[in-house]
């Protein structure tokens, strides 16, 4: 105890001696000021890579070069580097023994990658972004990746092509149909933008957290998805919903294209965030969540009533609504979003912190109660005097411009 004491007594005694160094307190500044100067920097060409003199600061470097050996100039400062126009087969000698990269994107590079492979082994994460070859086993199957991007990849997956070791894959044009148990099992993040084809059990693998699927419109059944998913986003899902065909540890669902009626405890009540940007189906009591916290409505334009909303919710944006035509407006809600192409102010509830609205009519004195903080109008064109609003108020925005 007393040894750590005098260690850090030490380490203080030399920390304020070095500060009150000018010469070297002023280094220490003039060092720090060129990483945050050259952190993220580019080149066209090897050549001028090398010729920069403060190259050994950078981190994150894009590098516009076909050349064969743009890979072995790579200063050791770099952990992230995007090779823009890099499109050469990979050989033995492409990567220098030490290679620093950890983060490696590779944006025009479309070549079959042989085995072994020849990607360095520092790697934990790597984007292909034109890549469109088949992998086989032993391909990248052997490097420690985290992350893996393939934008244009199109080919069937086979198991073992991916590395085990993967917890977040985005398979952005990706379509042909997934077998069970190929995808590698630690996966957390999923994303599959293209795909369009039925799940069965264990297409997905059972530790996901966030699953993002933009192309997907496939009846879905009950209890395919698996239980640790908290997030779920479907931008073209438009099938009848049934019970128990979205997980219990849902938390966020977003829907965007989704327009089927919903029937009581389809939603998991553990859902705290909704989005339904099309959803024009009448609500009516137990259809939401009890612990829903977030609601977006893009499209819906029905009738909306106390029993429409759990008690719970604190932020609610209706994308096709005249605020006059709601006959109730939880006194919950402490951030509403009303974006209608016509919106009449009335009376609104004094648990409203932040307001957001678009072509609303005159606001007078007394509509906006004491506690608002935040208040956006969009297509306002009347003049607001001082004592129309509360002295709460913290942020204005009118038609995009701060006041």
């Amino acid at each position: 105890m007393e040894n750590n004491n005098s260690n850090k007594e030490f380490n203080d005694y030399l920390f304020f001696k070095i500060i009150r160094n000018k010469y070297l307190f002023y280094q220490i500044l003039y060092h720090r000021d060129l990483y945050y100067t050259n952190e993220t920097v580019g080149f066209i060409s090897i050549q001028d890579l090398l010729d920069n003199q403060f190259k050994n600061y950078i981190t994150y470097l894009q590098l516009y070069s076909n050349d064969p050996n743009t890979f072995k100039y790579i200063p050791y400062s770099v952990n992230k580097l995007l090779a823009v126009d890099y499109n050469i087969l990979l050989s033995h000698d492409t990567f220098p023994k030490h290679f620093p990269v950890t983060n490696l994107m590779l944006k025009e590079f479309n070549q079959p990658l042989l085995t072994p492979c020849h990607l360095p082994n520092t790697l934990v994460s790597l984007e292909l972004e034109s890549f469109d070859y088949p992998l086989d086993p032993g391909c990248i199957s052997e490097l420690p990746l985290n992350s893996l991007s393939l934008s244009s990849y199109t080919s069937p997956i086979e198991h073992g092509i991916f590395p085990s070791s993967l917890t977040k894959l985005q398979l952005y044009n990706y379509n042909e149909p997934l077998l069970p148990n190929v995808l590698p099992p630690l996966l957390v993040y999923l994303e599959l933008q293209k795909y369009n084809y039925p799940l069965e059990a264990n297409c997905i693998p059972s530790l996901v957290k966030n699953l993002v699927m933009g192309s997907f419109n496939q009846p879905l059944k009950p209890y395919i998805l698996p239980s640790s998913i908290n997030s779920i986003s479907m931008e073209a899902f438009d099938q009848i919903l049934t019970e128990n065909c979205l997980p219990n540890s849902l938390t966020d669902l977003s829907l965007f294209l989704f327009n089927k009626p919903l029937s009581p405890d389809v939603l998991p009540q553990s859902i705290v965030s909704l989005q339904l940007g099309c959803f024009n189906q009448v609500l009516y009591r137990d259809l939401l969540p009890r612990k829903l916290e977030i609601l977006n409505l893009g499209k819906y334009n029905k009738p909306l009533s106390k029993d429409c909303f759990p008690s719970n919710i604190k932020r609610l944006s209706l994308d096709s609504y005249d605020i006059s035509e709601i006959n109730f407006i939880p006194e919950s809600i402490e951030n509403l979003s009303l974006m209608g192409k016509k919106n009449t102010i009335t009376q609104l509830p004094s648990s409203i912190k932040d307001l957001t609205i678009r072509a609303c009519s005159a606001i007078i004195k007394g509509l906006i109660q004491p506690g608002l903080t935040s208040l956006v109008l969009f297509n306002y064109n009347y003049s607001i005097s001082s004592d129309i609003l509360p002295n709460s108020i913290e942020s204005l925005w009118i038609n995009g411009k701060m006041v």
